[in-house]
């Protein structure tokens, strides 16, 4: 997946419903430690 850079949650979340179609998700804002950084996104994989 190459990278991308969002201007609001509502382009992360139509992004990750496009890629992970019917995986179970949580969005959750909050305060990011690193400035560089508009969005972060962090998974959880069970197998």
């Amino acid at each position: 997946m190459r990278p991308h850079y969002f201007n609001d949650e509502s382009q992360a979340r139509e992004i990750c419903n496009e890629q992970f179609k019917g995986s179970p998700m949580v969005f959750i804002e909050a305060d990011i430690c690193r400035d560089d950084l508009l969005t972060e996104i962090e998974a959880e994989l069970s197998v």
